[in-house]
């Protein structure tokens, strides 16, 4: 088929989750409306903004008979809201995309064309990322690795778990051109804090994400971005931006990401050697983050993350410990002189 060839159903399905993004959203419709690969379906999904969002989409919607867009009657969170463009998808080959990240023209192009012509692959991703500011300017080139290029899904899977919770990981491999088929076997985006993360690792164990040498695909980085704000406030804000009924409760964030790596591996059943090499990657991880596990189960002293109220005064007075010290030292010492003296 051509790559502008009309079917009854697309060959690609892309889902555009978004909230309050009128800031960047109509240079992404416009992006997207560019690609040289042209049979495709565009599900928005807005959940509830309270900007220009709804008047953009529907003004895109009427222009482009391939946009679909669905208005949410509330914030459902971010998990969800992602999982809706999901289900509402036709296609065979699915991506997530942004309202403020930007790809080349021929992205789909270039991966439609690798994952027809390699079976085994269930993603594709140029290897061409790069991080843009506000403006649309080149920031730095960004690397994206996964561990290991092995041909076994257990072994892809040991390799990047610990990854993913390092500095060498990003989320672009979150927005690859993947099988909908293979996608559907996985728990989706949930609502959990970095539940993007435990995707791509479930992904990794049914196939390979392939880095390709062509196209590109640029990560915009903004006051507004979720990643940007939940780094510069606390875990509380994304908490509610994953779930809003979950603010304001406590979370177990470091815990429940290795529960979930767990339950990945139960969907993908693997035999049982493979089973055991890819809980080698879960038992790596778990101890590079004991410590944090341990003051997770501190329930009195620690609540996500952060100190209490009472694990400051119980975990932080080592200033005002050895400031007391010192004066009792000191008076110690003082004491000996006078005696001396006398």
């Amino acid at each position: 088929m051509s790559r502008g060839a009309k079917s009854s159903a697309p060959k690609v399905s892309l889902g555009l989750p978004v909230y309050n993004g009128e800031n960047f959203l109509a240079e992404a419709l416009d992006c997207l409306l560019a690609q040289t690969f042209t049979d495709f379906e565009l599900i928005i999904s807005d959940n509830a903004s309270t900007d220009f969002t709804q008047s953009i989409c529907e003004e895109y919607a009427e222009k482009d008979r391939r946009i679909k867009y669905f208005r949410q009657p509330e914030n459902r969170g971010a998990g969800a809201n992602y999982d809706f463009t999901f289900y509402k998808a036709q296609a065979p080959y699915f991506r997530w995309c942004t309202h403020d990240d930007l790809m080349g023209d021929d992205f789909l192009e270039a991966c439609v064309a690798h994952l027809d012509a390699h079976p085994e692959a269930v993603g594709a991703l140029p290897k061409d990322v790069r991080e843009i500011d506000e403006t649309g300017q080149f920031l730095k080139a960004i690397h994206i690795t996964f561990g290991s290029n092995s041909a076994n899904g257990a072994e892809r899977f040991a390799a990047y778990t610990p990854l993913s919770r390092s500095e060498q990981f990003h989320c672009m491999p979150f927005f690859s051109l993947f099988r909908r088929e293979a996608l559907a076997r996985t728990n989706l985006h949930g609502d959990y804090l970095s539940s993007d993360r435990i995707l791509i690792a479930e992904m990794l164990l049914h196939g390979e994400i392939a880095l390709l040498s062509t196209s590109s695909v640029s990560f915009r980085r903004h006051e507004a971005q979720y990643s940007t704000v939940s780094m510069r406030q606390d875990v509380e804000f994304a908490i509610e931006w994953f779930q809003p009924k979950n603010a304001g409760k406590r979370v177990f964030k470091k815990a429940r990401y290795l529960r979930e790596l767990m339950r990945s591996l139960s969907r993908a059943r693997p035999t049982l050697h493979d089973r055991r090499v890819a809980l080698a990657g879960v038992a790596q991880l778990a101890w590079s983050e004991r410590r944090d596990l341990v003051k997770e189960m501190l329930i009195p002293f620690f609540r996500n993350g952060r100190r209490t109220a009472l694990g400051t005064i119980v975990f932080r007075p080592t200033h005002a410990a050895s400031d007391i010290a010192h004066r009792l030292r000191q008076r110690t010492k003082l004491k000996g002189s006078t005696g001396s003296r006398q």
